[in-house]
């Protein structure tokens, strides 16, 4: 990384750390280090994988023809519309519609 991504990324340890009320002479064993360690390298490994495909530019004529994806038909398929589930409507004795009118 460079020096400012490095500066950055200490700079939002540091936040959460002190959002968390976490001292920096905090040990931790050996064994956490390590995981740490492990973790911090496979997401850089995979930012960085991430960052090189986002910057490929994929054209009709580099892309590799793979029997995985299925052919597009240029037909429209037919798909029957879902049922219409019939609403009950349920009105309250409070309602105005509800309401019975006497004519004098």
């Amino acid at each position: 990384m460079n020096k400012s991504q490095e500066k950055l990324l200490e700079l939002m340890v540091d936040r959460v750390f002190a959002k968390h009320e976490i001292d920096e002479g905090a040990d931790l064993s050996v064994k956490d280090r390590k995981k740490l360690r492990e973790v911090v390298d496979q997401l850089t490994e995979e930012a960085n994988a991430f960052l090189e495909n986002s910057r490929q530019k994929v054209t009709e004529g580099n892309t590799e023809k793979t029997g995985s994806r299925p052919s597009v038909s240029s037909e429209p398929v037919h798909q029957p519309e879902p049922k219409r589930k019939s609403r009950i409507i349920r009105r309250s004795k409070n309602d105005p519609r509800n309401i019975k009118k006497y004519l004098p």
